[in-house]
């Protein structure tokens, strides 16, 4: 019995999901430069989950920054927008306790979405997110480490299912630890040229 249309692109979309996650495995052991390996997850994730936007935050001191992003609706001047934790007790919490989720309606009356709608403008956010309607973040952590967060949306409400959400921490936890390879790398070589100096210096 041949298999059905529908057969066809589920098996389509899981080759896709497969050899995405198959290009992030490999480009580990490929280099260590940080800005290149985001940039090839943000790609790989975003050809693997269907969604509207993808956006990589980043945890800097109090703030949550905003790395990179993959969108159809997310302009470029949304770059480095950064959320200041301290000022975002529901976002904190969520993210530090490092459970994964899925808000279906960033309209509905879920606490995480109503702190992000009651401070869009704040934080920059305001523009295209009326077209928001689903949500799910993956907590990033690499060694005990909370390095920052995954964020993807969609424009149709309860779009996102267990099966996306698995995928999502699939590419979190290889993003979580190229991030902290790379991280980790960058501190050699600064320490490595400041005792150099220091030798020179003697």
């Amino acid at each position: 019995m041949d298999p059905s249309p529908a057969d066809e692109l589920v098996a389509q979309q899981r080759t896709r999901e497969l050899n995405a996650l198959s290009v992030v495995a490999r480009s580990i052991s490929s280099t260590l430069h940080l800005t290149a390996l985001i940039s090839l997850i943000m790609d790989q994730t975003y050809v693997a989950i269907p969604c509207d936007s993808i956006a990589l935050y980043m945890i800097e001191g109090d703030w949550l920054k905003m790395h990179s992003f993959r969108s159809c609706w997310i302009a470029q001047e949304a770059m480095g927008t950064r959320i200041p934790l301290d000022g975002a007790s529901i976002v904190r919490e969520s993210i530090e306790s490092r459970d994964p989720v899925i808000i279906p309606d960033m309209h509905g009356d879920h606490p995480f979405a109503e702190e992000i709608r009651n401070h869009l403008d704040d934080w920059g956010l305001r523009p295209g997110f009326a077209k928001v309607r689903s949500l799910q973040y993956v907590p990033l952590v690499a060694k005990e480490y909370l390095l920052g967060v995954l964020v993807l949306t969609h424009r149709i409400p309860a779009f996102f299912t267990s099966h996306s959400l698995n995928l999502a921490v699939a590419f979190a936890s290889q993003s979580a630890l190229v991030i902290y390879n790379a991280q980790l790398y960058q501190r050699a070589q600064t320490l490595a040229v400041f005792e150099e100096r220091q030798r020179l210096a003697r």
